[in-house]
């Protein structure tokens, strides 16, 4: 069930027209670019700044990229989320992030129309942000105390993803083969070894994924053992994920959890 939107985010999407605006649930084209640090492009970004920290954080089915560059005191920070099931979960990261503030108003307005699908833009004394969304993609920029030009690097990151669109975007997904399960249907406390199966190659193990489970039905031990908690229905999927495009390909399986 989905929560309804608080007061202030239902009016400002429709002050914003967002549900216009968006890109459509079934759309298949989307961006599969790998992902290059901004702050290492001369024509981006002046003398005297550092990278301070890059970091990439992985939640499916969306996966992100953060930089943050120095320069004294002042900070510009980059994002960029990545959607591998098309643009409606970075559009629930966009709202999020809007409604994130305990303002009783959002402070973000209607930025440049020709940057991506749709632009918000803040700004606050020496800080400024830009966040669009595009496809499967979510970008933010945010420079604090910086005379910085986050516009000219927001464009040159536009270009950047309408430069690599697919079509369809779950072709260019990595292949993750055919999750197997030791057993389907288990009781409270048993164990379950998961194996992803080349596809097409019966009984050949396929490149290693990462296992996860969704809801508290389900927990993963540790490599491919997964442990069965509570009565239900549980979730197991398998994933490959390319740290270059951020995106991950998936295979799922469902275990039927009895007392």
């Amino acid at each position: 069930m989905t929560r309804p939107d608080s007061p202030k985010l239902e009016a400002f999407k429709q002050a914003l027209e967002f549900d216009a605006r968006i890109e459509p649930p079934g759309l298949t084209q989307g961006v599969c670019a790998a992902w290059r640090n901004p702050f290492n492009e001369p024509d981006l970004i002046g003398p005297g700044w550092t990278l301070a920290s890059e970091s990439t954080s992985r939640f499916y089915p969306c996966a992100s990229r953060r930089w943050v560059a120095t320069q004294g005191e002042a900070r510009v920070l980059v994002t960029i989320t990545v959607s591998s099931t098309g643009p409606q979960a970075v559009q629930g990261h966009f709202l999020s992030a809007l409604e994130a503030t305990t303002l009783p108003t959002i402070g973000f307005q209607p930025a440049y129309p020709d940057l991506g699908t749709l632009c918000v833009g803040e700004s606050r004394a020496d800080d400024e942000t830009l966040m669009w969304l595009y496809r499967n993609v979510l970008f933010e920029v945010t420079s604090f105390s910086s005379n910085q030009d986050i516009e000219g690097l927001a464009r040159w990151l536009q270009a950047w993803a309408e430069q690599h669109l697919v079509e369809p975007l779950a072709r260019a997904l990595p292949p993750v083969g055919r999750l197997e399960l030791s057993a389907q249907h288990v009781h409270v406390g048993q164990q379950v070894h998961a194996q992803v199966v080349a596809d097409g190659r019966e009984g050949k193990p396929a490149e290693p994924a990462c296992y996860e489970v969704d809801g508290p039905t389900l927990i993963v031990l540790g490599g491919a053992m997964i442990e069965a908690r509570r009565a239900g229905q549980g979730l197991v999927r398998a994933v490959r994920f390319d740290a270059a495009t951020l995106l991950q390909g998936a295979s799922t399986a469902l275990i039927h959890v009895t007392p």
